[in-house]
């Protein structure tokens, strides 16, 4: 793996489970108790893994459905906003499977998680997550829901314009996620049209873009740059770097 998608992939992976962990948790400290046979550890991610299992787990409803707020109450008050619906509970889905592939253990949330897809453009988000537990835990079963997911809103229900252009009030962070989870879905299944056709999208991205990056959440918003999201930036960066490693590395 090149080092720039070794450094995106746990840059990626501390944004998704930051708010289980806590900055107070990212100190240097023991990682978890040792045996006598088994040299001391001063810095381990499979332990924040680990422990995020039980954010994930907990951190829902009965029906499984994750809450995007936390409000800092007491006691602590959890409570759902639009990004529920698809955004969180796809990119927690992918942590978990990546937790798993640390760790050997399988939050149970996970198949809940998994038959869920979201509306419209939220159901872009769960492609990339399906896509990495075809890559990262051998799962090909998981290609099935994600090529269906990549007709739907590729032809079945298009999110983007023939000319390879975002249409007018479309979502900058559910679109780019959902073109991240179609390029890994097209390197997968070898599908060089998609591809071409995500590079064509990614280039369209970059001339709404500022010279340092910042992008507008909402096409055609005026002024709308002004609330790039993170959610984006980090979207931006990884479809990037999947490009850059697969035929285009001027990007």
């Amino acid at each position: 793996m090149k080092p720039a998608s070794i450094m995106l992939r746990a840059i990626w992976f501390f944004c998704l489970v930051g708010r289980a962990i806590g900055p107070a948790s990212l100190t240097l400290a023991a990682a978890e108790p040792t045996t006598a046979s088994e040299p001391p550890r001063t810095f381990a991610l499979e332990t924040f893994a680990r422990r995020n299992l039980n954010y994930l787990g907990r951190m829902v409803d009965t029906n499984g459905l994750p809450y995007f707020n936390i409000f800092w109450t007491d006691p602590a008050e959890a409570a759902h906003d639009w990004p529920d619906f698809g955004d969180v509970m796809a990119r927690q889905y992918q942590a978990a499977i990546m937790a798993r592939n640390m760790t050997g253990e399988r939050a149970p949330i996970e198949a809940v998680w998994r038959r869920s897809s979201g509306d419209g453009f939220l159901s872009g988000f769960i492609i990339k997550s399906l896509v990495a537990s075809a890559r990262v835990l051998h799962d090909e079963t998981a290609l099935k829901p994600a090529g269906q997911q990549v007709r739907r809103v590729f032809v079945e229900s298009p999110l983007f314009s023939p000319d390879n252009t975002f249409r007018h009030g479309g979502h900058m962070h559910g679109n780019l996620r959902t073109l991240v989870g179609a390029a890994d879905y097209a390197l997968f299944s070898r599908d060089p049209v998609l591809f071409s056709r995500v590079d064509a999208l990614y280039r369209y991205v970059r001339s709404e873009a500022t010279s340092f990056g910042f992008m507008p959440e909402v096409i055609g918003r005026q002024g709308d740059v002004v609330a790039t999201e993170t959610c984006a930036l980090m979207d931006y960066v990884g479809l990037a770097v999947t490009l850059a490693n697969h035929g285009h590395p001027g990007y």
